[in-house]
């Protein structure tokens, strides 16, 4: 598929931060797919843009492999929103905002309320100036060759 593709594209060959020899047939995917909704930016018919909100697996969430969530934390309101991706030549806050409101939206329409991430530091001032209700679980943390700091949306 076109998303697995595009991931491959930014976290295996320009992010670095997911190992390419994992992905043989060049296409980025995981145990969490199957348990995704998978949100999709094209032009024309070209992927350009994605966004995956995970739903509780019965491995937690993708995050929960290097962070720990509250304990606290109502699971069945809360969705996992990791592997946003646009390509870099037309990377801009305006086509995430987009993926993220289309997510929001559809996320509430549901009844979740909450999405964990693990964000890259230097997006934090992005998020919370573009409006995002978060929370840091955490100090910044090397995860996946890059710094995130993991961190609660609340919708």
């Amino acid at each position: 598929m076109r998303i697995y593709r595009l991931r491959y594209n930014v976290y295996c060959e320009e992010m670095h931060s997911l190992d390419p020899r994992n992905y043989p047939e060049k296409e980025e995917r995981d145990r969490y797919d199957p348990f995704a909704v998978h949100f999709i930016l094209r032009k024309n018919q070209k992927v350009i843009g994605t966004l995956r909100l995970i739903r509780e697996t019965p491995w937690g969430f993708l995050m929960e492999e290097a962070f720990t969530l509250p304990k606290e934390l109502d699971r069945s309101k809360t969705l996992e929103a990791s592997r946003i991706a646009v390509y870099k030549d037309l990377r801009g806050g305006h086509l995430i905002n987009f993926l993220c409101d289309a997510g929001l939206c559809w996320s509430l329409e549901r009844g979740y309320s909450i999405w964990c991430l693990a964000s890259q530091v230097g997006l934090i001032q992005f998020l919370e100036e573009s409006g995002w209700n978060i929370e840091k679980l955490g100090p910044p943390t090397d995860y996946h060759a890059t710094t995130v700091i993991p961190l609660l949306r609340y919708l």
